[in-house]
């Protein structure tokens, strides 16, 4: 028979079907550009027999394999949502979020520091966040009032006013100042004028995409203050991850590749992978990042799976 040289340059689709909890195909879904795909070098033990006879000594008369174990790795350039899902041995889901509107939403403000509002897609039609501060008690008389103390007047005006001298107050309502961080003597108390509502980028800032507000250093709201905020946001779907779900992962893996150098196709079909992320998520990087994996090839009723090659 003459020699037929049959070296070999490869390239492939990668497809990967994880397996449900009852060890259940799930469908095959295309893992992308697979940069690199290799199955290792099997790590075999064996025990040998040697020969003690003088016709056979120190000669292995038999060896039996006592063990066998087969691994693979590959790198993906795809950042798909199944693919950072198996990186980060999590869930995919798509969390929807409707339209709608929040009124008087309790927060507490961190000055200079984002807190996140509880919905997203912040609206600025058909108004804008309005942002106040939580609205005290109306002022009564003869009231004792500690430094500290809020109050708003029997008749609600825009401001709120804080007990910056404590005492008690008289027995007529003062007439309140409407000059923020203006004073009136109210009998032995004083009152500061403050803001019931706050300016955005003087007071606070929004970030309008992922829903969180931080208080402006420097401006009325004081760190730690107790805020309200009213707010439209609009629908939103967003294609989420949760995090470290799953103990395992377990694959059915497909290679549907070329043989450049011999122009013919293979099928490599592994029937059960156990994967596992092996390198770095590198969400920041000057080059295109990857995702690496190993996996085990395990062994099922069926075998550990097969390699067609079609002419």
């Amino acid at each position: 028979m003459d020699y037929i040289e049959e070296s070999f340059i490869g390239s492939g689709d990668l497809y990967i079907d994880v397996l449900d909890a009852g060890g259940n195909r799930t469908g095959e879904l295309s893992a992308g550009n697979a940069r690199v795909f290799n199955i290792n070098a099997a790590k075999v033990d064996k025990k040998d027999m040697k020969g003690m006879m003088r016709s056979n000594f120190g000669k292995t008369i038999k060896s039996i394999i006592t063990k066998y174990e087969q691994s693979l790795k590959f790198t993906l350039t795809d950042f798909s949502i199944a693919n950072l899902a198996l990186a980060f041995m999590g869930a995919a889901a798509t969390v929807a979020q409707s339209a709608g509107t929040v009124t008087n939403e309790a927060v507490t403000a961190r000055a200079g520091k984002y807190v996140k509002l509880a919905k997203s897609e912040i609206l600025t039609t058909p108004s804008d966040v309005v942002v106040s501060a939580v609205t005290p008690a109306p002022w009564s008389a003869a009231t004792v009032y500690a430094l500290g103390d809020y109050a708003k007047p029997t008749t609600p005006n825009a401001y709120r006013y804080e007990c910056t001298t404590p005492g008690t107050s008289d027995s007529t309502e003062p007439v309140w100042p409407t000059t923020v961080g203006q004073t009136v003597t109210d009998g032995t108390a004083v009152w500061t004028c403050r803001k019931l509502t706050y300016t955005k980028t003087t007071d606070y800032e929004i970030d309008y995409v992922l829903g969180r507000i931080a208080a402006v250093q420097g401006g009325a709201i004081t760190d730690g203050q107790s805020l309200e905020v009213d707010y439209s946001h609009g629908a939103a779907t967003v294609n989420t991850i949760f995090l470290s779900t799953n103990q395992k992962i377990e694959v059915f893996i497909r290679l549907v590749g070329h043989d450049i150098a011999n122009d013919r196709n293979i099928n490599l079909e592994l029937y059960k992978v156990s994967l596992s992320p092996s390198g770095d998520v590198e969400f920041v990087k000057e080059d295109y990042a990857t995702l690496e994996f190993t996996g085990d090839i395990l062994f099922t009723d069926a075998g550990a799976g097969k390699l067609e090659i079609r002419d």
